[in-house]
């Protein structure tokens, strides 16, 4: 009955069957919980010996059968009160730990305010409960501010991925020319070159990091349905869209990857559309206008069939960036990512290349082409690593800014490696693309969870991680 119910106060006889008072003084003393239950002890044994071993036990008082009513009721009277304060000193006591406890992990550990274990404290509405919701006030303005040198710190590491990707991607557009501008027309032979290269150089860098690639059948599968869109399909709508269509004018193709792949994450709700974000993607399509503007009177960028051959490359780029955000950051590495996505990528080209009989042997190539689709290969590898980093650091959406920063990259490499000319629209366009940078961020940190959602079985003081 004392396990069972919330006891204040026992009255307990001595001579009782089987199991007589001192014994439940000894059971009560043993056990933590119970014996801070005061215990008033009325029996007929009036022995001096007898009341010292109820005293001993634990009991906190001793008065004799046929008690005087009003000196019963005051000695229950003490008792009671000597209990409430006592469990008002546990109470404290508990909450002075858990404030202990709150204190430890924000000074140990990262912290979210929204686990502290002080809803209790600060229900309070003593001194400790002030402190307590000062306390609390103050870890939410130190979380803000960590989650927002943190978002600070990811926007400068993200920047400057999609710099370094698009420097790298904005050369895809020229070596695209250099080598459809040689002798060797077959776009699918070289794309298999390209990739199987590319996977290679993955595969490489995994075994210098000492991370041996475990093919699965999950990471199998995943590498037979990124592949195609990592480096076949954009490899080679990028080799046969540039016997047609200038340098400019496919670097002006690849910005349209960000709006795709803005269309694709909202529709998915893999991230949130925001009034910044479509006001950064709205730059971002300004400033593909106005580099189109000097050459809209082209007929090549209108022809139908090339100008969708060519947008296959940043629908390929945008359906990689949202793959790679489905793979857990724990199961595989960067690199181990370029390998597999390469890998599919390979097997698809020279399976197709085989199939329309479009294979090309080492020796049909010049020393120029071979140069090429190496240093093709090294890029492309380079920026399957830096997209899937950029893609876990700052999600797909802002990751595929890189098409903005690749677009001006391609027309200053196109003007600087094939002599193509620009004009003040391009400059112009730089300024709307950084604007558009600037205002489409990386996705909001998740990790704020609600008090609701933490999980019942976690002890009072101890956060999981976030």
């Amino acid at each position: 009955m004392l396990r069972a119910q919330d006891i204040d106060l026992v009255l307990l006889d001595i001579v009782m069957p089987e199991m007589d008072g001192y014994d439940v003084l000894r059971v009560m003393g043993a056990d933590a919980l119970l014996a801070q239950i005061p215990v008033l002890v009325i029996s007929s044994l009036d022995d001096m010996k007898e009341i010292v071993t109820a005293i001993e036990l634990g009991a906190v008082d001793f008065l004799p059968k046929n008690v005087d009513p009003l000196l019963l009721k005051a000695r229950v009277s003490a008792c009671l009160e000597k209990k409430r304060l006592r469990d008002l000193e546990l109470e404290y006591l508990r909450d002075v730990d858990l404030l202990t406890d709150a204190a430890r992990i924000v000074n140990e550990t990262d912290f979210n305010p929204a686990r502290l274990p002080l809803e209790k404290v600060n229900e309070r509405s003593d001194p400790l409960g002030d402190l307590g919701r000062v306390f609390t006030q103050m870890a939410g303005e130190v979380h803000r501010r960590e989650m927002a040198y943190r978002r600070q710190i990811d926007l400068l590491r993200g920047g400057m991925l999609l710099i370094l990707m698009g420097v790298i991607t904005g050369l895809y557009p020229a070596l695209s020319k250099i080598l459809t501008g040689t002798s060797i027309d077959n776009p699918l032979g070289m794309a298999a070159w390209v990739s199987s290269i590319t996977m290679l150089l993955g595969l490489a860098m995994c075994l210098v990091r000492g991370n041996i690639p475990k093919l699965t059948w999950k990471k199998l599968r995943f590498a037979l349905i990124i592949g195609p869109f990592a480096g076949a399909i954009p490899q080679l709508a990028l080799f046969a869209s540039s016997e047609h269509i200038s340098g400019i004018e496919l670097s002006i193709i690849l910005a349209m990857e960000s709006m795709i792949v803005f269309l694709f994450t909202t529709a998915l709700r893999l991230e949130k559309p925001t009034i910044l974000r479509f006001l950064g993607l709205g730059l971002g399509l300004v400033a593909v206008a106005l580099v189109l503007r000097p050459v809209g009177d082209q007929a090549a960028v209108w022809a139908p069939i090339w100008l969708m051959v060519a947008l296959l490359v940043p629908i390929s780029a945008g359906v990689e960036g949202i793959l790679m955000v489905a793979v857990p950051s724990e199961e595989t590495d960067p690199w181990e990512l370029v390998f597999l996505t390469m890998l599919g990528s390979s097997g698809f080209a020279w399976i197709a290349a085989v199939g329309m009989g479009a294979t090309l042997g080492v020796s049909a190539m010049d020393q120029t082409t071979m140069t090429v689709i190496v240093l093709f290969a090294a890029l492309s590898a380079g920026a399957t690593w830096l997209l899937a980093v950029a893609v876990r650091k700052t999600g797909a959406v802002f990751a595929s800014q890189s098409g903005y920063v690749a677009t001006i990259m391609g027309v200053i490499w196109s003007i600087l490696l094939l002599s193509e000319t620009g004009s003040m629209w391009i400059w112009a366009a730089l300024v709307c693309m950084i604007g558009g940078m600037i205002l489409v961020r990386p996705k909001e940190s998740d990790e704020i969870v609600k008090p609701e959602q933490v999980k019942r079985d976690v002890p009072a003081g101890i956060v999981k991680p976030g």
